[in-house]
């Protein structure tokens, strides 16, 4: 119904807008764009003499008066001087790289900046402070534009000397003495190396960075490898405990089942099966988990949240469900306790024996490498001898 109303709503507007015909819209002015908006083109059609033509042309965008240029440039300037010193903390305490932004998207102004000192601070506002014994002064000239306007911003910026440690300065002092050595040295072949600095004796050593990166690389290689074999022996010992689980299972259920059955409560019975297998010194996964648990209970965890969370860490569906079966019968009593885990001893049976079957394909596949790589062995045996004769 409502489909029908629509579409009879679409025709009737569809019928009137025909029936009308098309408007025709008169114009007598167009829109300048804004300052910073660029250009516009308009497409018109001109009526001359009753004959219909297509005009286009452009429009460009309007000049600001003096005044809004003037208010422009004085927002300009207190954003410039707040947003140059990037990381550091006033102009007069520059440290760190400076950021000269060339347009300042709030007032749409161009920023062209240039400085008297460029080795200092360049243009795009990185900072060199190195071989500096006292704080530099450097002055840096914002040239902004906004229509055909324009305003000069002066700032006066200090850089402060770089406090080398003790064996840093005399490294720079000998970069700076390889350096106008290595200008006044330019027509001769070889350029020799200063033998002290500051009164102390340099020797020079060759890097072979060839045999560093490849027991770099070496390095990474066995890294990788130890993180490898690392995860696949977890995965290993998860399998196999997940295994364990699973085989054990059934005689788990069944322990459970002739204890609760003999008239002994839950908790007794899993405090029994733990006790018991404490005594046999041998480790089992499936037991362990279930003694954890046993210790849980025993330092004060309720008997109910101790199973739930059995179930959980063991990460098998079949402990999952026994945990939440003995949580739910403690909290609703236990009745029909024992039904249920009976039951549950045909499945985890029927689990073992599947297990059972996917165990043996899984070793079948595993002796097909030997087998090929014996029947090769066999095929060359064979082989080698007749093709020696040739």
């Amino acid at each position: 119904m409502f489909l029908f109303l629509f579409l009879l709503v679409s025709l009737f507007t569809s019928f009137l807008t025909f029936t009308r015909g098309k408007e025709e819209i008169f114009l007598k002015e167009v829109k300048r764009p804004e300052v910073g908006s660029g250009e516009e083109e308009y497409s018109l059609e001109a009526v001359i003499n009753g004959k219909k033509q297509i005009l286009s042309f452009e429009v460009s965008e309007r000049e600001p008066t003096k005044e809004e240029a003037e208010e422009v440039f004085k927002q300009t300037y207190f954003l410039l001087k707040d947003r140059i010193l990037g990381r550091n903390q006033a102009l007069d305490q520059i440290e760190y790289d400076m950021e000269l932004m060339e347009y300042m998207e709030e007032t749409g102004c161009v920023v062209y900046w240039t400085s008297d000192n460029t080795e200092r601070v360049s243009m795009n506002g990185e900072v060199k402070r190195e071989g500096i014994k006292e704080p530099v002064l450097v002055r840096l000239f914002a040239e902004c534009s906004y229509g055909g306007y324009s305003e000069t911003y002066e700032f006066d910026v200090i850089l402060f000397p770089i406090f080398y440690m003790e064996e840093e300065e005399i490294l720079y002092q000998l970069k700076e003495e390889i350096k106008d050595r290595e200008k006044e040295q330019r027509t001769e072949s070889i350029l020799k190396l200063p033998d002290e600095i500051r009164g102390k004796e340099v020797v020079y050593q060759k890097i072979d960075s060839d045999k560093s990166f490849i027991f770099f690389l070496l390095g990474i290689g066995i890294a990788v490898l130890c993180v490898i074999k690392e995860n696949q022996k977890i995965l290993k010992q998860a399998k196999e405990k997940e295994i364990c689980l699973v085989k054990e299972y059934p005689e788990i259920i069944s322990k459970l089942v002739l204890l609760i059955g003999a008239g002994m409560t839950t908790r007794k019975a899993w405090e029994k099966i733990v006790l018991d297998y404490q005594r046999q010194e041998e480790y089992n996964s499936a037991y362990e988990e279930m003694k954890i648990t046993y210790y849980q209970i025993e330092s004060g965890l309720s008997e109910g949240k101790a199973y739930q969370i059995f179930g959980k860490r063991c990460r098998v569906h079949r402990y999952r469900k026994l945990g939440n079966m003995l949580e739910q019968n403690i909290r609703k009593g236990t009745a029909g306790l024992l039904e249920e885990l009976r039951g549950e001893v045909q499945e985890a049976l029927e689990d073992r024996k599947a297990l059972a079957l996917r165990m043996g394909e899984e070793a079948g596949t595993k002796l097909l490498i030997p087998m090929i790589v014996l029947l090769g062995v066999v095929l060359i045996i064979c082989i080698a001898p007749a093709w020696m004769t040739f």
